[in-house]
């Protein structure tokens, strides 16, 4: 027999024997054992449904540190995947402090099981361990983890109280999904990831932290990873949620200088008299701030703060905004200017403007701003008129929009361009002066101005776009400068001018604007003489003088 075909026997039997497993049966709790007669060391197995085994373990179930066989001692090292899944008879389980690692499933469905005792050996849980354990009321994690795993808790609707290791670091998507009766929590400093869904489902409304920095600092997955996430069929009128620094409730919330990033879903459903953010805030993401009810935000920043798509501040209610001044504000959303979305608003819902304490109800726009940018006064109630410096040359989408008490305004010389939806539902306007050198009106920039009876187009004007003038209930006065040269789709429906006119094709000046009442494409579609201009509409026949 060669040497190569001994050594091939003899690794062979060595992988064998380095790979044996034997089973062995605690006859007190039933509890499986899988041992490795080379290593010594021994994990908690399923068993089968038949017969002795994990899965028929009952009541209060204690895992062996170590067990002998044949005089040989086990360490026992973790709890293999699916040991105890759907054990229903199990209601309380402690384990050894040999005991390192517990796999996936690892308790899943054991649907009695009320209290569990984790060892501070343990260095990982995988994820689903402890899916389903709905009468599980409290668990204290050890020291040693750093991670909570992916829907390690989901469904655990009777948990009211967890305490996580002081140097936790993740915890994972769905981690805690439907624990709908964890009401507080401590978040330890450490943890620099909260993931998708992680508090989805919960009912927090005490959280606890020790740190603001690091709070500020924590990536958040979705909205519902949040612990102070509030899901939809609990939003109520009193839904506040209560954050506490050090055991002292937040009121005032000053966010740490050198900060310089707010990320998406930081703050939620807070009650706050104050707000400030500082001077190092470079980047605010979308949805920071929500459903906050907020009496006063200070900015400390002198400088344009770079924000992402979305409302910074959604569904929140915000009196006061203390600002540096009203260039600031003009170039608060700077970074979005060519966006086609308007979806963003930085501050929207703003009852009262104030700089340097004194309030602001007449803006001025300052000589050195070249745009108002997106959004930048959006919903800004108190603002009664405004006048635009000669140094503008564009407003942009919705930067007055929703500002329902502003009744005047003065547009500068140099104005060329009003982008869409940038006076939207300013309901109580009433006088808007018109600049020599303005050339686009955009889509919807005066839409819902229902108290704008009479404006004056420059001859500079070219462009009237799509609803530009829609549902201006008052306007019966406009004159069409012979320099217009498109008119967009339904930019004078719903005024008084709409509405004085009979049905077929309606006019401002010699425009045709449209046509009132019913038009099929087989109709024939009449202009007078004279008419400079046709609005493509859909639906149109033949059209004829």
């Amino acid at each position: 027999m060669n040497k190569t075909f001994i050594t091939l026997i003899a690794l062979t039997i060595g992988i064998i024997m380095a790979s044996a497993q034997a089973v062995y049966t605690d006859p007190i709790s039933n509890v499986n054992y899988n041992y490795n007669l080379s290593s010594f060391e021994a994990y908690v197995s399923p068993g089968s449904n038949s017969g002795a085994g994990s899965l028929n373990a009952k009541g209060d179930v204690t895992i062996l540190s170590s067990f002998v066989v044949e005089d040989k001692e086990y360490i026992v090292k973790g709890i293999w995947h699916d040991a105890f899944k759907n054990c229903q008879e199990i209601t309380s389980v402690t384990i050894p402090e040999s005991v390192t690692n517990i796999y996936y499933n690892a308790f899943k469905g054991c649907t009695n099981l009320s209290t569990i005792e984790l060892p501070n050996s343990l260095v990982e849980l995988e994820k689903n361990v402890f899916e389903g354990c709905k009468n599980l009321t409290s668990v204290k994690m050890p020291e040693s983890l750093k991670v909570i795993p992916e829907e390690c808790f989901y469904g655990c609707s009777s948990l009211t109280s967890i305490q996580f290791p002081s140097n936790l670091e993740q915890i994972g998507q769905g981690a805690f999904l439907d624990c709908s009766e964890l009401t507080s929590i401590e978040i330890p400093s450490t943890v620099k990831i909260i993931r998708n869904y992680a508090f989805s489902g919960c009912y927090i409304r005490n959280l606890y932290i020790s740190d603001l920095t690091a709070w500020f600092k924590i990536s958040f997955g979705s909205g519902s990873s949040n612990p102070f996430h509030i899901d939809e069929f609990r939003r109520s009128d009193n839904n506040y949620r209560y954050l506490y620094l050090n055991g002292t409730e937040v009121t005032d919330l000053v966010i740490p200088e050198g900060i310089e990033t707010i990320n998406s879903n930081t703050i939620i459903g807070l009650n706050l008299n104050f707000l400030t953010i500082p001077s190092s805030v470079k980047v605010i993401r979308s949805y920071a701030f929500q459903e906050c009810n907020i009496n006063n935000i200070r900015y400390l920043s002198t400088s344009p703060i770079q924000a992402t798509e979305g409302s910074l501040f959604y569904g929140c209610r915000i009196e006061n905004v203390h600002v540096t001044s009203i260039k600031w504000l003009c170039e608060l959303n700077a970074s979005m200017n060519n966006s086609s979305s308007d979806s963003f608003s930085p501050l929207n819902g703003v009852n009262h403007l104030f700089i340097d304490g004194e309030e602001i109800t007449n803006v001025i726009i300052p000589e050195d701003v070249k745009v108002v940018c997106n959004s930048a006064f959006r919903g800004f109630h108190g603002i009664k008129t405004l006048k635009i410096s000669d140094s503008v040359t564009a407003i942009g989408r919705s930067a007055f929009r929703g500002c329902y008490n502003l009744t005047s305004v003065v547009l500068g010389n140099s104005v060329t361009e009003i982008r869409s939806g940038a006076f939207l539902s300013c309901s109580n306007l009433t006088d808007i002066s018109f600049n020599n050198g303005l050339t686009t009106i955009g889509d919807g920039a005066f839409g819902g101005c229902k108290k704008l009876s009479s404006i004056l187009l420059p001859e500079s004007l070219t462009t009237i776009d799509n609803q530009a003038f829609w549902n201006c209930e008052s306007l019966i006065e406009v004159n069409m400068p012979e320099s217009v040269t498109s008119i967009g789709v339904d930019a004078f429906l719903n005024t008084s001018i709409y509405e004085s006119q009979p049905e077929g094709a309606y006019y401002v000046g010699n425009w045709c604007c449209g046509y009132k009442g019913e038009q099929t494409e087989e109709g024939e579609f009449i202009v007078k003489d004279g008419t400079v201009g046709v609005v493509e509409l859909p639906n149109v026949g033949t059209i004829s003088c």
